[in-house]
C-alpha cells in the first residue's frame, strides 16, 4: 500500500510540474525567481556570473549558481528557460528522496513513510516546481547529513561546502543534526528490508 501511495504522489508531483510549466514568475517570490532566471540566462558555459537586477557592479554573487548552471544546460538543450528552471528544481527535489531514504533507514524510521510525508507536503510541491534554488540546497544538505551519519568525511565535506555556498541557511539545521549525531556516537543501519528504501 505504501509503495502505491508513493508512486501516486510521485505522479501527482510530476502533474503539478506540468501544470506550472509556463506559469509567469509574478507570485509572492517573483523577485527571487526572476533573479534566479536572469542569472541562468546570463550565465554562459564559462561561469560568467551576472546578476543584472541591482545595478552595477553586475557580478555581485548571491550564491554559488549551481542550479542556474544546470538550468542553463537544460535551456540549451531546447527547453524554454522558465520550464528548464522548474524541471531542474523539481529534479533536485526528487533526488532528495535518495538521502532521505537512507537517513530514515539509519534512524529506524520507515523510509516509505518519510518519503510519502515529504512528497505530500504542499510546501515541497511549491518549492520544487518554482524557479528557485531551494530544492538544490536541500538536496546538498541532505547528502551532507547522510554522509555525516555514515562517517564518510570527504563526501560529507564536499556536500557541506556546496550546500553552504548554494544557500547557507538551508545547511544550518542539517549541520546541527550532524553535530548532534556525532556527539551520540555512530549510527548503525538497521537490517535491510524489501520495503525500506524509497
Amino acid at each position: 500500500m505504501k509503495r502505491w501511495l508513493f508512486i501516486a504522489l510521485l505522479i501527482h508531483s510530476f502533474g503539478v510540474l506540468v501544470y506550472r510549466w509556463d506559469w509567469p514568475m509574478v507570485g509572492l517570490h517573483g523577485f527571487r525567481e526572476t533573479q534566479t532566471a536572469m542569472t541562468a540566462y546570463w550565465f554562459g558555459p564559462m561561469f560568467d556570473y551576472q546578476t543584472p537586477l541591482m545595478g552595477p557592479p553586475w557580478t555581485i554573487p548571491f550564491e554559488l549558481p549551481l542550479m542556474q548552471w544546470v538550468t542553463w544546460l537544460v535551456w540549451h538543450l531546447g527547453v524554454p528557460l522558465d520550464a528548464a528552471g522548474r524541471v531542474v528544481s523539481w529534479s533536485f527535489g526528487m533526488l532528495v528522496l535518495l538521502p532521505l531514504g537512507r537517513i530514515s533507514a539509519k534512524l529506524t524510521i520507515d523510509s516509505y513513510a518519510a518519503c510519502i510525508l515529504y512528497m505530500a507536503s504542499p510546501i515541497y510541491l511549491f518549492w520544487t516546481t518554482s524557479f528557485l534554488i531551494d530544492s538544490t540546497a536541500l538536496f546538498l544538505a541532505m547528502m551532507f547529513l547522510m554522509y555525516a551519519m555514515e562517517e564518510r568525511w570527504p563526501a560529507m565535506m564536499l556536500f557541506g561546502v556546496l550546500a553552504a555556498l548554494v544557500k547557507l541557511p538551508t545547511l544550518v539545521p542539517f549541520a546541527f543534526c550532524a553535530v548532534s549525531f556525532g556527539l551520540t556516537g555512530p549510527i548503525t543501519a538497521r537490517p535491510a528490508t524489501r520495503s525500506a528504501p524509497c
